[in-house]
């Protein structure tokens, strides 16, 4: 943006060429805060579609599974048979629910279950109504409902299929002898018509370029059979170019194992990927189940290696585990890939239909790249599937050994977009949050489990009573994003000054109000889709420099304000609608893609410093100057410190330790460099992590820390 104000390239040794007095940064002798941990990251939803491919066999659903609908009801008017909905709008079809179970969660009902005898979109007074077999004794209005609902007739959900598939395309209980599915596809062509079923990949398109790149060696596997010895093609290929691979085998009648490896050069346009299986004779039967299409390099682990690489890379303290499944039960989240269901919270279509990796698969990850396991409980559980949910925890942990897991109640129970897989009454949330961590904690014995309720961070005191009613929880979580509006009319310098403002108010206030609660931060970046401004200009800030180091300032604050536990918003995630004008933006993801360029964003840069700095023991440091935010820490063997400027101008620095210290002071100054605070990663490597070794003179350390970046001494 040629409007900022002029950049001046300064040497961070340079001090000369900055004629001022040097900021006088003093590191409290005294920590103020104990067991600080690193930045962890969310995973986030598996998508198909952009930058979110993460696991290494890129197909979903890849067994050809049925589906899991499970929702959360409120209770607007008791009956002696059933009940109303409170909220008009999450009504399904009539019948929906016919022969699915309820569960109540709250009230003197709580723990009951059964049968629902019938459903309507809009019973009386236009609500969804609920027919139960059996009464409900002591069901009363506000109670919450979990509704279930298990389906393997329909055809499986993340495949693609031609119009008037229904009589080409169908499902069979026929699977292979080692299978742990249920179910295969069958694809039954008729005279004048193929049947085929495509997967897709990669598709966001020629805006982001390939994110999935297909080099080297592949990997293609899958079992068919064919009673009347039908041949089958199965092509791989990224439309509008040559396929990476193209077969067709002729089946037998017995099921049979077919498995390709194939060398694969992606140099086509930046077009979707299809994965496809098409029966193109006159008749007969094919069945196809148990897909696996991957990199061979992506062999040793349940997700990609560039996903475990960047991980491992970046050091999180934490992995959160959000990715769409609070309509989940726990046997499916314990599922083998072939056996797991795609799962839906909320009445819609193909959109709203998750398919995510497992929590064995979730924790082996964690454990791999030494983070501590951060989980999303569905409030939709069960008290069975709690109880169990502690007993796998407990045997899972004599398995790792985490120092400790998190348990998050639902996601963002106040928030309206997820209402029908969450409770947003304070007090009906903290019935069903105790009642959950009673049965966990019965089954999980001493593992060391702490847990996390959500509140919002915008409305105080709303927090406040979330937090009142979850006596047993360890953590209240939120989610400082900042920078939420970018108007196109807001000069460049304003644009930067709200960027970098101070907005903790809040979390001071509810560390006043909350003294014995540990604060913690779920999700945090920055948040810019509201306003008038444009989706470039708002680049300019959200994948910039500048938001990286207001992204590094912002989670420093937390920290200083009590949250010792926090994550990033988000790994991957190539960019995201505006709220309220046409246009995207380039959020959440800290890295610009996981392949080819697997460049970090300037966020993911700030986390990556960040966690080369925090260590266990925060320590406050006071300035003589706003211009400067710093924070120092304290491990058992060293010193350390983190430091972002907050304004246009390169900042001669004077930061002194503590004298007296037996502990050794930093000998490096890692910091982001760039030609200017806007410069992105988005095309090409703009923003560098430099590091340049450093002495102090005494126990003070002198140099110029350039405009609005972020910079860490470390030993």
């Amino acid at each position: 943006m040629s409007s900022f104000h002029i950049y001046l390239a300064v040497g961070l040794l340079s001090a000369q060429l900055v004629h001022a007095e040097p900021l006088q940064l003093h590191v409290a002798s005294t920590p103020s805060q104990h067991d600080v941990r690193r930045i962890g990251i969310n995973m986030g939803s598996w998508h198909y579609w952009g930058a979110e491919q993460l696991m290494a066999n890129i197909v979903k659903n890849p067994g050809f599974e049925g589906r899991i609908d499970r929702t959360i009801s409120t209770v607007g008017e008791a009956g002696y048979y059933g009940f109303l909905e409170a909220d008009a709008t999450l009504g399904r079809d009539d019948g929906f629910w016919r022969t699915g179970q309820y569960d109540v969660r709250t009230g003197p009902a709580a723990g009951t279950r059964g049968q629902i005898a019938d459903s309507k979109k809009k019973g009386r007074n236009a609500l969804p109504e609920f027919t139960t077999l059996s009464p409900i004794a002591g069901l009363g209005n506000g109670d919450i409902v979990s509704l279930t609902r298990i389906t393997d007739r329909d055809l499986p959900s993340h495949w693609w299929f031609e119009k008037n598939a229904p009589g080409r395309i169908g499902i069979s209980s026929d699977i292979p002898p080692t299978s742990p599915g249920k179910r295969s596809l069958a694809l039954r062509p008729l005279p004048s018509q193929a049947a085929a079923a495509h997967s897709y990949f990669d598709a966001i398109g020629e805006r982001a370029g390939r994110l999935l790149p297909i080099e080297g060696t592949w990997q293609l596997s899958f079992w068919a059979k064919s009673r009347t010895s039908s041949s089958l093609q199965t092509r791989f290929r990224r439309m509008g170019s040559p396929s990476f691979f193209d077969k067709t085998v002729q089946l037998s009648a017995d099921w049979q194992h077919y498995s390709y490896t194939f060398e694969a050069r992606d140099n086509g346009l930046p077009k979707k990927l299809q994965l496809s299986f098409i029966h193109a004779e006159t008749s007969g039967e094919i069945l196809v189940d148990d897909v696996v299409l991957r990199a061979v390099a992506d062999s040793s682990s349940a997700f990609r290696s560039t996903v475990v690489e960047l991980l491992k890379k970046l050091q999180p303290a934490y992995l959160r585990d959000w990715a769409g499944q609070l309509g989940d039960t726990l046997e499916n989240r314990l599922a083998h890939p072939f056996a797991r269901r795609a799962t839906r919270y909320r009445p819609g279509g193909r959109g709203e239909t998750f398919y995510i990796y497992s929590l064995d698969e979730f924790l082996a990850l964690c454990h791999e790249v030494d983070a501590a396991p951060w989980v999303i409980v569905p409030p939709t559980f069960s008290d069975t599937e709690l109880h169990q949910l502690g007993l796998y925890l407990a045997e899972q942990n004599q398995r790792y050994g985490f120092a400790e897991i998190l348990l998050e109640f639902g996601n963002e129970n106040w928030n309206r977009l997820f209402r029908a897989g969450g409770i947003s009454n304070a007090s009906a949330h903290g019935q069903a949050f105790e009642r959950a961590y009673a049965q966990i904690r019965a089954g999980a014995g001493s593992t060391p489990i702490k847990a996390v309720a959500n509140a919002q961070y915008a409305y105080v005191e709303y927090a406040i009573d979330f937090a009142r009613h979850t006596p047993s929880a360890d953590l209240l979580a939120l989610a400082p994003y900042i920078l939420h509006e970018l108007d196109a009319n807001t000069p460049s310098y304003e644009q930067l000054d709200a960027l970098f403002a101070d907005d903790h108010d809040r979390m001071r206030q509810l560390r006043t109000a909350l003294p014995n609660r540990e604060l913690a931060v779920y999700e945090v970046n920055l948040h810019t889709t509201r306003g008038s401004a444009s989706g470039p200009m708002r680049d300019a800030l959200t994948a910039s420099l500048a938001g990286g180091s207001a992204l590094a300032l912002n989670l420093l604050r937390s920290i200083e304000n009590g949250a010792s536990r926090q994550c990033v918003y988000t790994l991957a995630g190539f960019d995201n609608k505006l709220a309220d004008r046409e246009g995207r933006t380039r959020l959440w993801g800290i890295f610009r893609d996981l392949g080819p360029t697997k460049r970090a964003r300037p966020t993911g840069q700030a986390v990556d410093l960040l966690n080369r700095a925090i260590a266990d023991q925060f320590h406050a440091v006071q300035s003589n100057s706003a211009q400067t935010h710093a924070a120092a820490f304290a491990s058992d063997l060293a010193w350390s410190a983190a430091l972002v400027s907050t304004v246009d101008t390169p900042q001669l620095i004077d930061i002194h330790f503590p004298t007296g210290s037996a502990l050794k002071l930093p000998q490096q100054l890692v910091y982001l460099e760039a030609d200017h605070p806007s410069a992105t990663n988005e095309d090409a490597a703009n923003v560098q992590i430099r590091s340049v070794s450093i002495e102090p003179s005494g126990r003070t350390f002198t140099f110029t820390l350039p405009a609005r970046t972020l910079a860490v001494l470390v030993p």
